[in-house]
């Protein structure tokens, strides 16, 4: 069975950096206001706990949980991002190709290969250089648009675009509307 569409990308420092770019913009604020909201709700109630009641146990208690919250949002995060920039896939820099079929996507590289359904994609996000196929909120699929063929990128938005319809709907029309945007944009340059 031959594939729809065909994308080879090389995972890149440079890569993941835009990567992680990309993700700050769409996931970094939620991110944050969780954080945020959780490190204040924890103060309020250390706070409260030291003007109202006085309990020493509880006192210790919330102040470890507030410290624990800011390790985790600060040193937590780093050492994820210096374990997957230090990773064989982007300090060997591999080619993974990706292959999409009617029903799966076949990755491979070198070494390995695997074979994922459509139904185990989280979330897209499309930027000027890369399409993010996310798994989960953290882990993504990178999809360099270079590595298609010139005229496949539009197809290939068109194609993921039905095939994720099922499961996200109307949000996934974002393929639809920027690649309208474009060729608008194209008109007006012809103009």
């Amino acid at each position: 069975m031959e594939a729809f569409f065909e994308n080879k990308t090389k995972y890149t420092e440079e890569a993941y950096l835009k990567f992680l770019e990309a993700y700050n913009k769409k996931y970094g604020k939620k991110y944050k206001r969780g954080t945020m909201f959780f490190i204040i709700a924890m103060l309020y109630f250390l706070i409260m706990n030291i003007i109202y009641v006085r309990d020493i146990k509880m006192i210790i208690f919330l102040t470890i949980m507030l410290l624990i919250a800011i390790y985790a949002r600060i040193h937590v995060q780093n050492k994820i991002v210096e374990k997957e920039l230090n990773s064989e896939k982007f300090t060997g820099e591999q080619v993974f190709t990706f292959k999409f079929y009617k029903e799966t996507i076949n990755i491979s590289n070198e070494e390995e290969e695997q074979e994922i359904g459509y139904y185990n994609i989280y979330s897209i996000q499309e930027t000027p250089e890369y399409v993010y196929l996310y798994l989960d909120s953290r882990n993504a699929l990178i999809l360099a648009k270079d590595g298609f063929n010139g005229e496949d990128i539009v197809g290939f938005k068109k194609f993921m675009a039905n095939k994720m319809k099922h499961k996200f709907g109307n949000k996934v029309n974002y393929l639809k509307t920027s690649f309208k945007k474009k060729n608008k944009n194209k008109e007006n340059k012809n103009d």
